[in-house]
């Protein structure tokens, strides 16, 4: 960075803010060059921000500028473009089920299984445990999850009435209703 004063830096590019005031880490003077090829941790601050109107000059040197595009999502066609894959047409390969020694009653998706939901929870856990070792914390009254309603206090009927006139009072709030309807009505009639 260069500033208005004449005065050259250089550090780490940090951050910048909306208003382009620019953060550098580990920043030092460049002009006049430090004395000896080592720059001490006498000279060297931990961070320093430019104001903008102060800035003349910024250059950046080893800049990854495609380095955040990989951090965020991105589509297959946009990860291909990085990866060293040609790009086209990609090959698909058929899913084929784990070899479960020819029972096959594991992968049966019909309506006609008692468990509409799908697997009981303890079966998928035992499974875990057994298949991959894997033990769960899970607990039927999600004890770990949520606060435990204590129904056994004194004050528990006075804090559900409470609750209740609370819940009906928001409910019956005209903007409260709004954002329900547009939240569960139907897209196209907005």
């Amino acid at each position: 960075i260069v500033t208005h004063s004449k005065e050259m830096y250089s550090g780490i590019l940090r951050t910048f803010s909306s208003n382009f005031d620019v953060v550098l880490e580990l920043p030092h003077r460049t002009d006049p060059p430090p004395s000896s090829q080592a720059i001490g941790l006498k000279i060297v601050a931990d961070k320093m921000i430019f104001k903008f109107d102060s800035i003349v000059k910024i250059a950046a040197y080893e800049t990854d500028l495609d380095s955040m595009t990989r951090n965020t999502f991105q589509t297959d066609t946009t990860i291909s473009k990085y990866n060293g894959q040609p790009s086209g047409e990609k090959v698909l390969e058929m899913w084929e089920p784990p070899s479960m020694n020819g029972d096959m009653d594991d992968f049966d998706l019909s309506s006609g299984n008692n468990n509409a939901n799908g697997w009981d929870a303890d079966d998928m856990f035992r499974r875990n445990e057994q298949e991959h070792g894997v033990t769960s914390s899970f607990d039927q009254n999600l004890s770990g999850y949520t606060t435990e309603i204590r129904t056994d206090l004194s004050n528990f009927k006075n804090e559900e009435a409470k609750a209740a006139r609370l819940a009906r009072e928001i409910e019956s709030n005209p903007n409260s209703q709004n954002r329900a309807n547009l939240e569960n009505g139907d897209e196209e009639e907005r």
